[in-house]
């Protein structure tokens, strides 16, 4: 239930969650059959997720540059 609760606050859309835990559970497996229709979703979710990566590694790159810069940098984690 953790697994889920974490997929969908990650950002991953409720109609893609059984679709990625039933694809880690093939993958663990070692099946190597994927339904054409769960890949290409899966590749369309994927590029989102990078989008959506990119833009929240900007936004931290700029927050520590930020704390840096206006000698807060102490504020930081590790």
């Amino acid at each position: 239930m953790q697994r889920v609760a974490g997929l969908v606050r990650c950002g991953l859309p409720t109609r893609l969650v059984k679709v990625l835990l039933d694809a880690e559970d093939a993958a663990a497996s070692q099946q190597p059959t994927c339904p054409r229709e769960v890949a290409e979703m899966l590749a369309t979710e994927l590029s989102g997720l990078e989008s959506r990566i990119a833009c929240l590694s900007r936004s931290r790159d700029t927050i520590r540059t930020f704390l840096e810069r206006t000698r807060n940098g102490v504020l930081l984690p590790g």
